[in-house]
């Protein structure tokens, strides 16, 4: 099977500043949807700021997620990114008051080539292979990817991160 899913070489590891991440690629994606409104906001409680990991591929995983829930959402779509610590682990979660995911699609979320159809929203361009990259790059962060998504109330997308320093 064609995989236009290419693994990069090695991780490169560094203290990423977390919160100053998400900000970066919240400004990033907002530049694709200018014409866009929507609420965003980070939620850090404990006060998480640097976790070593790779921040290349941190930030590939929030760009889509961030972008997604720009994309599949009408406008004043609410996203909020959560950070956790988790033992040796942070989780990061995604959440968005957008469409949410039908249950049928669900179970083939993070397929590579795959789109959902909704036939009561208008189609959105894509191939097919953002959550499937996500998914790749969470494994080779040593962590794991996890949604739950109830449609027409939004989604929550976790990346878990585990330590690879």
């Amino acid at each position: 099977m064609l995989s236009v899913l290419k693994r990069q070489n090695r991780l490169n590891i560094s203290e990423v500043n977390l919160p100053e991440t998400i900000r970066q690629c919240e400004q990033e994606v907002k530049s694709l949807y200018p014409q866009k409104k929507y609420h965003f906001e980070i939620l850090n409680p404990e006060g998480i700021s640097y976790f070593a990991t790779d921040g290349v591929r941190v930030a590939r995983c929030l760009r889509n997620l961030l972008e997604n829930a720009l994309k599949y959402s009408d406008e004043g779509v609410k996203i909020t990114v959560s950070l956790k610590h988790m033992q040796n682990r942070i989780q990061i979660a995604v959440r968005d008051t957008g469409w949410g995911i039908p249950k049928k699609a669900q179970k083939r979320l993070g397929e590579q080539f795959y789109r959902i159809e909704n036939k009561n929203k208008p189609e959105r361009k894509g191939l097919g292979i953002g959550l499937s990259s996500v998914i790749l790059l969470c494994k080779e962060l040593k962590g794991h990817f996890a949604f739950q998504s109830e449609e027409g109330q939004g989604s929550v997308f976790y990346v878990e991160l585990g330590k690879v320093g």
